[in-house]
């Protein structure tokens, strides 16, 4: 772990992408689906787990290079979503509204549309995050879809559904999902070998 912290304090210093090479993700090119595996899946999570313990605004860019590891082992080596859902939540508590981007990819990018939570999308708030798309994000590739989704999820509050607003939402988060998040991550050892 010692060595994890040494790497994420460097990474916040030079934010040198050649410190993370051994955590990207790389394919053991099995031919068979159920062989795939990402061969650097395991020390990522625990770089990532290591970043929960002490993560700030400042290692948004590790977070955003967390998140398009994970959504490649995702499509290319089928690995579980627990850390990028941890990762996700990490980038949306420091966010500005330019990273709900970042929190789509995180989201849609991959098979990960029922397991992500859509509270990530909305950003601080679904208002505020549409008006910013109709703005100073609109030109910004996806704005559309990002904002096509906030109002299809709206239009899913007449018919009962209920969204947490970003206090709820990170308390539930921080309170309870992580703890599901990291069990659900040990219980993958069995069958993603570490």
């Amino acid at each position: 772990m010692e060595n994890y912290i040494k790497i994420i304090e460097e990474y916040r210093k030079t934010q040198n992408n050649n410190l993370l090479t051994v955590f990207a993700c790389k394919s053991n090119n099995e031919k068979q689906p159920e062989e795939l595996r990402d061969q650097n899946y395991w020390p990522r999570v625990r770089l990532i787990k290591t970043l929960w313990e002490n993560y700030t605004a400042a290692d948004k860019p590790l977070l955003k290079w967390l998140i398009k590891e994970e959504v490649k082992a995702q499509q290319e080596c089928m690995m579980p979503v627990y850390a990028l859902d941890i990762a996700a939540y990490m980038l949306y508590k420091y966010m500005d509204l330019s990273d709900v981007f970042d929190l789509f990819f995180a989201k849609f990018a991959s098979s990960n549309e029922f397991y992500l939570d859509i509270e990530l999308v909305f950003g601080y708030n679904r208002v505020e995050t549409k008006q910013y798309l109709q703005t100073e994000g609109a030109n910004q590739p996806y704005a559309k879809d990002i904002l096509k989704t906030i109002e299809g999820y709206e239009d899913a509050l007449s018919q009962g559904a209920i969204y947490k607003d970003r206090d709820a939402y990170m308390k539930y988060f921080e309170e309870r999902k992580i703890k599901i998040l990291f069990n659900e991550l040990e219980n993958a050892k069995a069958f993603y070998i570490e």
